[in-house]
């Protein structure tokens, strides 16, 4: 019985370990980051305007706001994450023998094809949400369209997406 216990609290160690430390960094992504958003944001759309960046893979909105807080502070997790794997990856590959460093795919895969896959992944999600915000009604538009504003962006008829269900969202 008491290596249960032992294995429950090294869970429970390990759950609270990673939830500080993931409060720690939301709290400086808000901080630092969300805080500079329109800056982001400003130079994210010269960049997308200056590489003529086709309108469907634009990531930046040409309307305000641009990008959501909630998207942010995703896209900086991942990218934190995937960052993290490289290092990981470049610490495999000092400690691996010289002559297995071309045959290790472990490092390979942290190097390489970990950090592509994530990119793209992002780059998807960040697409999807510009798409999403794009379509969001604006307030001059519902003015237009002689409807009521309250009951166009009410969330009674709403059904909840299960996936927005986790115990530890990264979103507002």
């Amino acid at each position: 019985m008491s290596d249960g216990c032992g294995e429950l609290f090294v869970e429970v160690l390990i759950q609270f370990v990673i939830r500080v430390l993931l409060a720690c960094i939301l709290h400086f992504i808000d901080g630092q980051i969300i805080a500079r958003r329109e800056l982001i944001i400003r130079w994210g759309r010269k960049a997308q305007n200056t590489l003529r960046v086709p309108r469907c893979l634009r990531i930046f909105a040409d309307t305000d706001p641009g990008m959501l807080d909630g998207d942010i502070r995703v896209m900086t997790v991942m990218a934190l994450g995937t960052g993290a794997s490289i290092n990981i990856g470049l610490l495999a590959l000092f400690l691996v023998k010289p002559a297995d460093k071309l045959r290790n795919w472990l490092c390979f895969g942290l190097l390489a094809i970990y950090p592509v896959c994530m990119i793209l992944v992002e780059w998807f999600a960040l697409v999807l949400s510009r798409c999403r915000l794009e379509r969001r009604p604006t307030p001059k538009v519902i003015r237009a369209s002689g409807t009521r504003l309250r009951g166009l962006l009410s969330t009674a008829n709403t059904v909840r997406n299960p996936a927005h269900s986790f115990p530890m969202e990264l979103t507002d």
